[in-house]
């Protein structure tokens, strides 16, 4: 009779200790999943701020030549300039 109560204590501190295992891995899990969509939402913001930036002076300079580039009629004027 003692030796069935102590397997069956046995066995009820196993499993929750099996069942805390599992419940800190999802615990672990979900917040390295937060953490790394955090920061690829940061890295994707900064890169979509770089590209803005780099395609409107882009634009910029397009408008300012776009004059002088309509004038010319060969690659060879081009050259020149």
């Amino acid at each position: 009779m003692r030796k069935r109560l102590r397997i069956a204590v046995f066995i009820a501190v196993s499993l929750g200790i099996v069942l805390i295992v599992f419940r800190y891995f999802g615990f672990v899990s979900k917040t390295i999943y937060e953490e790394s969509v955090s920061h690829l939402t940061e890295v994707f913001h900064q890169s979509d701020n770089m590209l803005r930036e780099l395609t409107d002076k882009n634009l910029n300079y397009l408008h300012m030549w776009g004059e002088n580039l309509q004038d010319i009629s060969s690659e060879d004027e081009i050259g020149i300039i």
